[in-house]
């Protein structure tokens, strides 16, 4: 916006008042809603008749003035400008309209001087953008000069500045670094070298001199060397045959961004040489946090210069070490089983030379995963009690394995860090005494031999405790509280009750347990239940060596023949009394509900001649506990019975549930600057159906929450009498796109209405279509399309000039045999003009022979009215034969050794013959391969320290002549062996059907014996 300042008055005397205006910004269009504000000041005398009538003069002309400097045509905004990244088109806003609504043919309104081609275009009378043929690359200045003798659409000429230029800098990363192709892991091998995708050609020495690491403990910088030659094809190869998918692919689709779009291949090899690799020139330590500094001043061959740094983190692999660890520590002893971990994988036979030995000297048994590396070595069962073991690294041994001889390396070579620490021993403790009640409350029935069991670890003959019975509900729900800590992990069973959980001198009938040493090391004791209720059992147990001071285990049982039943309604409630034994309903049964958190009452009444209660009230919510909400407690005579209901508060159960809300828009999709009208309806969901709400809630607050930001607005209304309210929201100019939830807020409870989308978007002008008169698409020779392009208003695009793409996907989900890389897709790019009618034929010819299950996807360009390109998309699947052969078999026959079926029946599987109709097939010859394979994911090292996954597999199997069947259904796959998840069906050589499905198990017909199929879920 203009600036501007009012000139002085003309012909005011000095000593008269003075008019100071304000100084505004004023908009060149909205003149009159911004005026002038003119103080006065007091200084002077007021003007008199005549002076008033010049000022008032004066005033006018200002105004026009004003209103002709502000309205001077210009361009509002380009952008961008000056220094800028990935810069694929620049965007232009004139003040006026410079080309007539509708006309976008005028030529380009500047003369651009860039290296990187593209085209301009007109959007509407106001905008013009150009878009370049390719991301803007590092190093490029590009000038965009007005011309001279552009005019508005009214015939005046641009004011204001006439040059803009945007610059890239020097060479940026814009992919990368590539340092570990497990993308969820930042560790780096000691000798890593990180790949990097640039936006231009890089000067080499300049990397050498400007880009560093820098390492956690280490002072200095230390240089970096850039790989080139062989060891860098050496690295990319390995990268693209072996490493994580698409690793290789990715960094090339980065670079090719800001390359000119040439052929294929040539285009790869330029985004090839604008990956970067470079080293550490030092072997990094283990374990250490290191830095590459892609530091400023790197150079692109052109001479451009990068203006920051940019530090990119890693963590170095820590050394290769061999630990012991233990399943349980305790006293800073091992308990239960000795496992010896590696720090990386070894090989399976250098695992085997990890020896165990006793006391006695006498080798332990130790368990190696059936795996050809491993990382783990660890004892069959528990070890030995106070006892002391010796863990050896063995002498390599002559034998047929590499890995049975020479130094205790890990896969990659290294060396043993902890070699020193060999041999290790490990000494092992005891267990401290220790027992349990259990998890929950001991249920049993009543009577003189009611007891609660406890389990107990090396008891000594005698132990004492407590039992306190709990009359009263809300001395049970404060124990209940108590219990819920401990299923929560706020206290434990024992350990942290080093005071009696019954108090130092508190109630309860003191008891005691007998053990005898010769039973064991665990032993059960029961504990008698005597009285009505819950019985709250706390045992004593004495000091240990170990643990020198007294220790409490705490539990809970209950001795009734009453079964209490809750079921929670939000209007209503319904308590049920059953006897626990016969589970015959108990009447008159005095009952009542308590709140579970406070052990305020919340209901009482008595069981009718059906153990039925009808809870004719909504009980409250318990909010912010997380202990049993309800309490539900049962007494018949002298007997008492409970049930505790969880806490299970869902998202969205807080506040009045029954409380449904639901808004409607005239328009559910909108653009910002657009006005969205609603009506919303609130009801109360009953168990009569939907209510109209109280008074008390037709106060309400519409609040629109965006799914990101949170809330953006919030208006206030009132429902009327039927429920019902409307309200409008202007979407602002400005507005976030994405999802708006709409929130009717109560005094209540919140209540979701419903959901609108504000996105930027343009009225389709044109359909686009592309079908194929084949159907369904089988060994073809060559594949006729069809491309249609209609106005929506009718008639079709005359003579509009499209791109098609069309590219060949194989099906590579089934694989019987070890997996390889596919051959990249091929995409053939074809340029095609409309008829008038807005059709056209394409026939893909030169077709390959079709032996696996292809997808064919087409791809349509063109542009519309508005100057946007737009694209088109259909997928066709070609069947290599007319024959589907499909695979129903039970979980015997489809999954590996998870098996519903009995171990000792035969696998079996039915092999049904469709032709492309799904029409059963008769007479088909079939020979079936069925495969048991064992798979193991291995790691190797790939050069520069990369790191890859493959997978080793062992089979077994063998094969079914399955002859003509009049039913279509051949039972067999009958084989003593394990099923297989893989299975590969082929016909006799002289058959050339071959087909499959997708989503469903099924194999297709091979032309022979032997070949590869698919691989099956």
């Amino acid at each position: 916006m203009r600036t501007w300042r009012e000139p002085a008055l003309a012909g005011a005397n000095r000593s008269s008042t003075t008019l100071r205006p304000v100084r505004r910004r004023m908009p060149p269009t909205s003149f009159a809603s911004t005026p002038i504000s003119w103080k006065t000041s007091s200084r002077f005398a007021p003007l008199d008749r005549m002076e008033k009538h010049a000022a008032t003069g004066m005033f006018a002309i200002l105004i026009v003035t004003a209103w002709h400097a502000g309205a001077e045509p210009r361009i509002e905004s380009f952008s961008p400008t000056g220094y800028a990244k990935d810069v694929s088109q620049v965007a232009v806003r004139f003040s006026e309209p410079m080309v007539a609504l509708g006309d976008t043919r005028m030529a380009n309104p500047f003369v651009v001087e860039c290296d990187v081609p593209g085209n301009g275009r007109w959007i509407d009378a106001h905008n013009w953008v150009y878009d370049f043929a390719y991301d803007v690359p590092s190093a490029e200045r590009c000038r965009f000069n007005l011309r001279r003798r552009v005019r508005t659409l009214a015939g005046q000429r641009l004011t204001g500045a006439r040059q803009y230029v945007l610059h890239t800098g020097g060479p940026n990363i814009i992919d990368g670094p590539i340092g570990n192709t497990r993308m969820w892991q930042r560790r780096i091998d000691e000798r890593q070298v990180f790949l990097v995708a640039l936006d231009a050609d890089a000067d080499e020495d300049s990397i050498r001199r400007h880009v560093h690491c820098r390492v956690r403990g280490v002072s200095r910088r230390v240089a970096v060397d850039v790989v080139t030659g062989a060891e860098r094809d050496e690295i990319i190869g390995a990268l693209s045959a072996r490493a994580y998918p698409g690793t290789i692919d990715r960094l090339v689709e980065s670079a090719s961004t800001h390359l000119p779009r040439d052929d294929a291949g040539a285009l790869r090899d330029r985004a090839l040489r604008r990956i970067a690799a470079v080293r550490c020139t030092e072997p990094l330590p283990g374990g250490a946090d290191v830095a590459l500094v892609w530091g400023a001043g790197v150079a692109s061959v052109e001479g451009a210069v990068k203006a920051q740094d940019d530090v990119y983190d890693f963590s170095v692999r820590p050394a290769f070490a061999a630990n012991v660890h233990c399943s349980v520590r305790f006293d800073a002893r091992c308990l239960g089983s000795i496992r010896l971990e590696f720090s990386a994988p070894v090989e399976r036979e250098v695992a085997k030379r990890i020896r165990l030995f006793d006391a006695d000297g006498a080798e332990v048994p130790t368990v190696v995963a059936d795996s050809p590396q491993v990382d783990r070595v660890e004892t069959e069962g528990i070890v030995a009690e106070e006892s002391t073991y010796r863990v050896e690294l063995a002498p390599g041994r002559a034998g047929t394995s590499p890995g049975a001889t020479g130094p205790f390396v890990d896969i990659d070579g290294r060396g043993l860090a902890n070699h020193d620490d060999y041999p290790l021993v490990v000494q092992t403790g005891t267990p401290p005494m220790s027992g349990t009640f259990g998890h929950g409350t001991i249920v049993v029935p009543p009577g003189g031999d009611a007891a609660a069991p406890g389990v107990f670890y090396r008891p000594p003959q005698t132990l004492r405790g407590r039992r306190l019975a709990v009359a009263n509900d809300e001395d049970l729900s404060r124990w209940l509280r108590e219990f819920e800590d401990i299923r929560e992990g706020r206290r434990s069973y024992w350990g942290d009750y080093d005071s009696p959980p019954l108090g130092e001198d508190g109630p309860g009938t003191p008891f005691e347990l007998a053990f005898n040493e010769r039973d064991g090391a665990f032993q059960t004791a029961a504990v008698p239940l005597t009285g009505q209720g819950l019985q709250i059992l706390e045992v004593a147990l004495p000091p240990a060596e170990s643990i020198p001071k007294t220790r409490y285990v705490i539990g809970k049982a209950i001795a009734t023949g009453l079964d209490v039943h809750f079921k929670l309604g939000r209007e209503s409630s319904l308590v049920w009394v059953t006897g626990f034994t016969d589970g015959r309903p108990l009447a008159d049964a005095a009952l009542r509900i308590t709140d579970g958190c406070t052990g305020a009452l919340l209901w009482h009444g008595r069981s009718d001649a059906d153990g039925l209660a009808r809870v004719a009230l909504a009980l409250p919510a318990v909010d912010g506990c997380s202990r049993p909400h309800y309490l539900v407690s049962a007494r018949k005579d002298a007997d008492h019975g409970f049930v505790a209901i969880p806490h299970e508060q869902w998202p969205g159960q807080k506040g009045n549930r029954s409380l449904k809300g639901h808004s409607i828009f005239d328009r559910a999709l909108l653009q910002p600057g657009d006005t969205v009208s609603m009506k919303h309806v609130l009801r109360l969901a009953t168990s009569n159906g939907f209510a109209l709400p109280d008074p008390s809630m037709r106060s309400v607050r519409v609040s629109i929450r965006h799914l990101t930001l949170g809330e953006v607005h919030t208006e206030a209304i009132v429902l009327d009498a039927s429920g019902i309210a409307t309200s409008t929201f202007e979407v602002p100019d400005d507005a976030f796109l994405g999802a708006y939830d709409v929130i009717l807020r109560t005094a209540e409870t919140d209540v979701k209405s419903g959901e609108f989308r504000v996105e930027r978007f343009r009225v389709a002008s044109v359909r686009a279509q592309i079908t194929t008169p084949l159907e369904p698409i089988v060994a073809p020779s060559s594949i006729p399309l069809d491309l249609d392009i209609e106005h929506l208003a009718g008639g079709g695009a005359a003579n509009l000039p499209v791109t098609v793409r069309t590219t060949f996907h194989r099906w590579d989900a089934d694989a019987f045999e070890d997996e390889t890389e596919l051959p990249r897709e091929q995409t053939r790019t074809t340029r095609e003009t409309l008829d008038g009618t807005g059709k056209a034929r394409l026939v893909v010819r030169d077709l390959p022979e079709f032996r696996d299950f292809v997808s064919l996807q087409v791809e349509m360009d063109y542009r519309d009215h508005n100057g946007q390109m737009k694209t088109a998309s259909k997928w066709f699947e070609i069947w290599p034969a007319a024959i589907r052969l499909e695979i129903v078999g039970g979980h015997t026959a489809t999954m590996h050794t998870g098996t519903r079926e009995s171990a000792t029946s035969p696998p079996a599987a039915h092999i049904r013959a469709y032709d492309a109709a799904d029409s059963p097939v008769a007479g088909i010859a079939v020979e079936a391969d069925f495969v048991l394979r064992a798979n193991h994911w291995l790691d190797e090292r790939l050069p520069g320290g990369f790191r890859a996954s493959y997978r080793a597999s062992s089979r077994t199997g063998g094969r079914l002549l399955l002859g003509n069947h009049p039913r279509r259904r051949h039972r067999g796959l009958s084989n003593p062996r394990p099923p297989s998840r893989t299975r590969r069906i082929s016909t006799p050589p002289a058959s050339r059907n071959r087909t499959r499905r997708p989503g469903k198990r099924h194999a297709g017909v091979s032309p022979r014996s032997g070949e590869p199929i698919g691989r099956h879920p």
